[in-house]
């Protein structure tokens, strides 16, 4: 298997359930699925925590964070 393309796989299932509000259920994925993809791969931990601060806002202005929401990094995120 290819770590790399697993991490980011369950990174987009995981800001899939961040647009929709599941914050609930995205931090039980969070500890279930994400700490042994992490563990040999600092640069996943790191990108795991840009991910993770989607959780602290609602309305997210444009920059850092607010990107990771967009499916293609082009625009705004669609409206739910």
């Amino acid at each position: 298997t290819n770590p790399g393309l697993l991490f980011h796989l369950q990174q987009q299932r995981l800001i899939e359930m961040i647009r929709q509000g599941q914050v609930k259920e995205a931090l039980e994925f969070v500890q279930e699925e994400l700490p042994p993809l992490c563990e040999d791969n600092a640069s996943f931990l790191s990108e795991l925590e840009s991910t993770l601060a989607l959780l602290a806002f609602e309305n997210l202005p444009q920059g850092e964070f607010s990107d990771n929401l967009e499916p293609d990094g082009s625009g705004p995120p669609p409206e739910l």
